[in-house]
């Protein structure tokens, strides 16, 4: 039976787990616009992570020194409109965040990460609102002195590093995509859903712009790259999981006294909808249609 394949890549905390859980849930129950095609062999994390969900937790972040095999995923969907002898599989690879953040610093690719994009049709890509590991652009006003001391931590310290921003690595995720996605399943456009994940924690005036808005405030040089990139269909979406914090006792009881399906939406442009495999659909049309 023939597969395609749409990956899922993001840094650090970036809310792919947590996301991969509902997304889970919502096609085994029957409850989003894509269906599961049959049992993945591998999605003990996956239920692991939805069992935090289930109990009023978000999900610990994925090992980072994972070293590969515990945590690779493959979940076969089709849409109503697709065949289902032709299932398009949801890829997440056992490359941690930290993982993709390192190729962002080396700029270079592992091979089997490569044959990976290579063989996608298309791509998720993951940043969360709030996250304590998003790196801020530097202020170039007030950033001089800081530049002078790190030249010479350097100078006194090899391993000492500047990290690099959240704007600069997600554009050179991008690139990656650019010149790789899809270049070996025949697909001239792949298309790539950028992921706002807890998206609930944005305040209400700036959730209603919607979440190009949102990105063209916080990530202008990811802005600016989207508009910029012919060979790729990019649409942005925000995500919440759950539609709320767990930190909130309020909230907690109410999502742990109702239904899961009740929770959690995804937003694009200003629409919000329950349905939390929207962003897999979109990609998956994308193919259909070329």
């Amino acid at each position: 039976m023939a597969t395609q394949s749409i990956i899922l890549i993001g840094g650090p905390d970036s809310g792919k787990t947590n996301y991969l859980a509902r997304f889970w849930e919502t096609i085994r129950s029957g409850h989003g616009r894509l269906r599961v095609t049959q049992l993945p062999e591998n999605i003990d994390y996956v239920e692991a992570a939805l069992n935090h969900l289930l109990t009023g937790k978000f999900a610990p972040r994925s090992d980072k020194n994972l070293d590969g095999g515990t945590a690779s995923c493959s979940i076969a969907v089709t849409g109503p409109c697709k065949d289902p002898e032709t299932p398009t599989e949801v890829y997440v690879p056992d490359v941690t965040g930290e993982l993709w953040a390192g190729a962002v610093e080396t700029c270079e690719l592992p091979a089997a990460w490569l044959d990976s994009l290579q063989s996608s049709f298309g791509a998720l890509l993951f940043v969360r609102v709030g996250s304590e590991l998003n790196v801020a652009p530097l202020d170039w006003v007030t950033a001089r002195p800081l530049m002078k001391r790190d030249v010479a931590l350097n100078e006194a310290n090899d391993e000492h590093k500047t990290e690099i921003s959240t704007d600069v690595q997600l554009c050179e995720l991008l690139r990656f995509l650019e010149l790789t996605l899809g270049t070996n399943t025949g697909v001239k456009r792949p298309r790539v859903a950028i992921l706002v994940t807890a998206w609930d924690r944005l305040d209400r005036e700036t959730a209603s712009k919607g979440p190009r808005q949102f990105l063209a405030g916080e990530y202008p040089l990811v802005a600016g790259r989207i508009d910029d990139v012919s060979r790729l269909d990019i649409d942005v979406f925000g995500v919440s999981v759950v539609g709320g914090d767990f930190d909130d006792e309020i909230f907690k009881r109410r999502f742990l006294e109702g239904k899961l399906q009740e929770f959690g939406y995804v937003v694009r442009q200003q629409a919000e909808e329950r349905d939390l495999t929207i962003p897999v659909s979109w990609v998956l049309q994308g193919a259909e249609r070329q």
